[in-house]
């Protein structure tokens, strides 16, 4: 937090939180066969030639491309099944008859989903219609206990850890979205002012690289700090290792939109 900075070790505790969290994500551990084919429905798949016809040795270009929430529920699980020796296909639209899993924004009656068997990934979108059954992030989006089922967001798998050597350093400070997702007190311009002058240059990125080297800068998201607050939790945040994002404050702003911001302690290089 602002007012009090964790401490090197406190730093390092978190460095180490990181890279044992990735370190479970690289271990591969094969899984019981299913009993029919699973096809993950992204629409970009053409983006990720080289899952065509199996897996490369090499991951990481891949899981920087999932630059999306919808690529983390498409194609970062069928990477993760296939890893396991799972019958899961990556294809750009639903198979008839077939079960799909297919990310909230990627529905859409024009690709006929009806004709399959649709398992709908809600991310933290409003409740899907077109499916059978489907994903939530958050225990209170379950309305119907047998259809919805709660799975967390995946954490981006080549995320790193800020960079131990800083202690407890903070130069720099950015907020991940759009500046209307920014809670209110933090749009003014006396405090970018007060930010530059006394403490540390404060910029919106609205579409920062995904899963990247995040090591030089302290890095703002989207936070709700009611505990009481049923919406989904931010998926950005969602998709940083434990312990990376720090709630700096957070209030509802008006017409509702996302408010508050949470530190987090790994930043883009």
């Amino acid at each position: 937090m602002v007012n009090g900075s964790p401490s090197d070790a406190h730093a390092s505790r978190l460095h180490l939180a990181t890279e044992a969290f990735s370190a479970s994500f690289r271990a591969v551990t094969p899984l019981r066969p299913l009993p029919v084919p699973i096809y993950f429905v992204c629409p970009e798949a053409s983006r990720w030639p080289e899952l065509e016809h199996g897996l490369p040795t090499d991951l990481e270009p891949s899981f920087r491309r999932c630059s999306e929430g919808d690529h983390i529920w498409s194609v970062q699980t069928y990477v993760y099944l296939k890893q396991r020796g799972l019958d899961v296909h990556l294809v750009p639209r639903p198979v008839p008859e077939q079960i799909c899993v297919i990310p909230y924004h990627y529905l859409s009656i024009r690709s006929l989903p009806f004709r399959s068997m649709v398992v709908a990934c809600r991310l933290d979108s409003a409740r899907p219609t077109i499916c059978d059954i489907q994903t939530v992030l958050n225990a209170r989006c379950i309305e119907d206990p047998s259809s919805d089922f709660l799975m967390p967001q995946w954490i981006n798998p080549i995320l790193r850890p800020r960079d131990p050597s800083r202690g407890a350093e903070v130069s720099v400070v950015s907020f991940k979205g759009t500046i209307s997702n920014l809670a209110w007190p933090f749009r003014s311009p006396r405090i970018y002012g007060r930010a530059r002058a006394a403490w540390c240059p404060f910029r919106s990125n609205a579409r920062p690289r995904e899963g990247e080297a995040r090591r030089s800068l302290e890095r703002l998201s989207g936070r709700r700090s009611d505990p009481r607050d049923p919406r989904p939790r931010a998926v950005r945040l969602q998709r940083e290792a434990p312990g990376e994002a720090i709630e700096l404050l957070g209030r509802r702003s008006p017409g509702g939109a996302r408010s508050g911001v949470g530190v987090s302690r790994s930043a883009e290089e």
